[in-house]
């Protein structure tokens, strides 16, 4: 059993299908996307991104696995899993990358042991 703010299942907030958010979400835990977001995500747990999810922002996360749609700006702190359903646009920074056939990457990748450095203050255009 996960314990309380783990990053774990027992701290998964999920935005359903129907749902669209314009703005800033910030989670102590892990995030499940299947709706629209267009804005900033933070989450200290990992997120995921649904076949109908839909992100155009700044991203931020401890883990990704997206096997839907994500523009803009991501940060990972371990892994990234693009799924062969999964369309990707944009600067991705993370320490371990898996792109499964089909998945659509169009962008750059910085793999590095430390994200910290990435992005955090540098302004994108």
């Amino acid at each position: 059993m996960a314990s309380k703010n783990t990053g774990y299942a027992s701290d998964i907030n999920l935005i359903n299908v129907s749902t669209i958010i314009e703005g800033t979400i910030t989670s102590k835990g892990s995030i499940r996307i299947d709706g629209k977001l267009t804005g900033t995500m933070t989450a200290d747990g990992g997120l995921v991104v649904g076949t109908t999810g839909d992100i155009s922002g700044d991203v931020s996360a401890k883990t990704l696995v997206s096997g839907g749609k994500i523009q803009g700006k991501v940060i990972i702190q371990d892994r990234t899993v693009l799924e062969a359903t999964s369309n990707f646009t944009g600067e991705l920074f993370t320490q371990k990358l898996i792109i499964e056939e089909g998945a659509i990457f169009d962008g750059q990748c910085s793999m590095s042991d430390s994200t910290s450095k990435y992005g955090q203050s540098e302004t994108k255009v």
